[in-house]
């Protein structure tokens, strides 16, 4: 039964990996890999940034830790992840797209087989490691993406292995050179000193007891672990100068965190940047969602969550049994990895990746020494004690039939895409290979390099312009990118500013930016919206995730009468098609699409999407799509009503009975019940008076 749930287990966490790309930062890292394979030269400056960062406006703001000006104004700020750059950018350049989904299968497979070296180095049974490819599958999963992080994991797991057990010279030196490497790969590196220090300290520990309370000689293995581990942590601790920041970069990452402490990232800065008009100038890091807490309202109602809720309790009993069994620097490392995995969502993978071999050794404990307790009691004459009795082994078949089953219950739920879009609907993750178009604007790319009249920045939000600088050979640069390092937080907050309809579009004329790429969501539907009813923008190009605009200047004159896109011109047969490709789930790319389109005021185009996106399986079981298509139809109703148009009833009707199937899939929702709620109210007005209200 334990090869079967393994192996189930295995095919779970082999199935969440093979999934289309949908690392936003990727053109980043690519960039930045290609201009050192390309020159040699490590970015660590303001390149891609356009207009480039200037000292003058930046004076009084406080910059990120380890940026600054030099004399000549040229910005720089430390890149923590360059050698990370360079093997994703070597691999981009061997196969493109196919070794970006390649390297993204072996990262995640290597963490798999990672753990279960650990769980044999810890001397625990296999029959704990589908539990624990399990857990890592259902935590873990959010963060199996493309970045430097998946280093990051199999070097401190490569640390874990050598640590826990005997520890020869040679094991201390693969240490510190996977040190070296982790230093250069990701900022996740002093997580390897903590591994280093705990173990080290456990033994100091040790060695002191006997020593000073039992009055005891110190063994040699204890003495000479003592020495190895001291040499080992002095040595990963030196490994952190070894990088292009220099000595500075041993203090960053505490920098960073002290940083990252100022800004006050909390669940409810959000609605506190929402509050204020002058956001830009409101801790603008405190507006990215992976710095920010998992539990958040609502979390139960995340899988995940769920899942992660219930892994921290049982690491609060695995470190009690660890610590009771006296293994202090496995407790240690167990309480760290559970502290990182709470504090925010982007280190939610450690409390599984790390955290479930460890657990699974306390529990481990438990079990062996009450067995060890009955067989002594059962079977005193016996010389060696049978410590697997029947009902253990009962239960523990009954354990990994129920991971098998679970297993394979979410296996057909990945390969069908159900995993991803029920409960937490998300257009992040799909099963296949590739990469997601709703995620990396390859299209939109595309469009740009064949229809601008020249190569020229542009304006776009922090996660798009990654993607669109790397893959565009028409975009030179834009305002921002996904390296908050590579900007100052004020231009971070700036064009968050923008986005959020808090700063004039008039600060494009400013920044000399003639084309704006504006991503379907709502965080960016203020801009579109100012951008559409400026005179001096037109609406050029929609996709169901981005829009261009151009401005009208001489240059673009050809472009706008080319490709102006109005209510009349849009060919909305062809834009549901190119939805339905957008997704292997095509209730999700026609949601995307219809969205954009009701958010740029095209109704009529937006109820036809509406339509064919509820005429979908899935469209019809989840509650969002009824209420937009419902809320197209009734404002649409109440324009025809204000116009005399006494057919704008009948749209108001469909919109009452979409608002009601909305209630009926989900009880009480709150958008639903508030539409319902008005349209209703329209209705008995015009059938009493006659006439639209006012």
């Amino acid at each position: 039964m334990t090869v079967i749930a393994c192996v189930c287990a295995a095919a779970l966490i082999g199935a969440l990996a093979y999934r289309p790309i949908t690392t936003v930062d990727l053109g980043y890292h690519l960039a930045c890999g290609q201009e050192f394979l390309r020159t040699g030269r490590i970015v660590q400056d303001d390149t891609f940034i356009y207009p480039p960062l200037d000292p003058v406006t930046a004076r009084g703001h406080e910059l990120t830790p380890g940026s600054y000006f030099d004399q000549e104004g040229q910005y720089h700020s430390p890149n923590v992840n360059w050698f990370s750059q360079v093997v994703l950018g070597l691999l981009w350049q061997l196969g493109g797209w196919t070794a970006m989904n390649i390297s993204l299968w072996l990262l995640v497979a290597a963490i798999a087989v990672g753990q279960m070296a650990l769980l044999r180095r810890l001397n625990v049974s296999w029959a704990w490691l589908p539990l624990v490819w399990l857990t890592t599958a259902i935590i873990g999963h959010e963060r199996f993406m493309l970045r430097p992080e998946l280093f990051a994991y199999v070097c401190l797991l490569v640390q874990l292995y050598l640590l826990v057990g005997h520890v020869s010279w040679a094991a201390v030196g693969v240490c510190v050179v996977v040190q070296l490497l982790a230093v250069n790969l990701h900022s996740f590196w002093p997580m390897g000193v903590a591994i280093v220090c705990a173990f080290a300290a456990d033994a100091a520990a040790r060695g002191l007891y006997i020593k000073v309370v039992q009055r005891r000689s110190v063994v040699n293995e204890l003495r000479s672990r003592v020495v190895r581990l001291a040499v080992c942590l002095a040595l990963v601790v030196a490994a952190g100068m070894l990088h292009p920041a220099g000595p500075s970069n041993v203090t960053f990452p505490f920098r960073t965190v002290e940083f990252l402490h100022r800004q006050k990232i909390s669940g409810d800065v959000l609605q506190e940047g929402m509050n204020l008009r002058e956001a830009y100038e409101l801790r603008p890091w405190g507006f990215i969602p992976e710095l920010r807490p998992p539990f958040g309202a609502g979390w139960w109602r995340n899988r995940t969550l769920r899942a992660l809720a219930a892994l921290l309790m049982a690491a609060t009993v695995g470190g009690v049994l660890l610590l009771m069994y006296r293994r202090w620097a496995l407790a240690a490392l167990l309480a760290g990895f559970s502290v990182a995995g709470l504090l925010v969502w982007r280190n939610i993978a450690f409390s599984a990746i790390f955290g479930a071999p460890l657990i699974a050794r306390g529990v481990q404990d438990l079990w062996r020494r009450r067995s060890q307790r009955q067989a002594a009691h059962t079977q005193a004459d016996t010389e060696t004690p049978q410590t697997t009795t029947s009902g253990t082994r009962f239960i523990r078949t009954c354990g990994l039939a129920v991971v098998a089953l679970l297993s394979v219950y979410w296996l057909h739920s990945v390969v069908t895409n159900d995993f991803y879009v029920r409960g937490r609907p998300q257009r992040s993750y799909r099963f296949g290979h590739g990469y997601n178009k709703l995620i990396i604007p390859i299209g939109t790319c595309r469009w740009l390099d064949e229809h601008l009249p020249r190569r020229q920045p542009i304006l776009t939000d922090l996660p798009s312009s990654s993607s669109l600088v790397f893959f565009s050979d028409k975009v030179t640069g834009a305002p921002s990118a996904t390296n908050g390092w590579a900007i100052t937080p004020r231009r971070m907050g700036q064009v968050m500013a923008l986005s959020r309809g808090a700063m004039p579009i008039a600060k494009l004329d400013e920044w000399e930016l003639n084309v704006a790429v504006v991503p379907a969501d709502g965080y960016n539907a203020p801009l579109a919206d100012a951008l559409q009813a400026s005179p001096q923008w037109a609406l050029v190009h929609v996709e169901p995730s981005y829009v261009v605009f151009a401005r009208h200047t001489k240059a673009n004159a050809a472009l706008i009468a080319a490709n102006k896109v109005t209510g009349d011109n849009f060919d909305t047969r062809a834009f549901i098609e190119l939805c339905r490709s957008a997704d292997p789930v095509a209730t999700s790319g026609l949601a995307t699409g219809a969205g954009m389109l009701q958010r740029l005021g095209l109704r009529d185009q937006a109820k036809t999407v509406w339509r064919a996106c509820v005429a979908e399986p899935l469209g019809r079981e989840l509650p969002e799509p009824w209420v937009n298509l419902g809320t197209c139809l009734a404002d649409r109703g109440r324009e025809r009503l204000l116009t005399g148009d006494r057919g704008g009833m009948a749209d108001l009707q469909e919109a009452r009975e979409c608002f009601r199937q909305a209630l009926r899939l989900r009880r009480g929702d709150p958008h639903a019940s508030e539409r319902l709620q008005r349209v209703e109210t329209d209705i008995a007005w015009y059938s009493r008076v006659g006439e639209a209200r006012p």
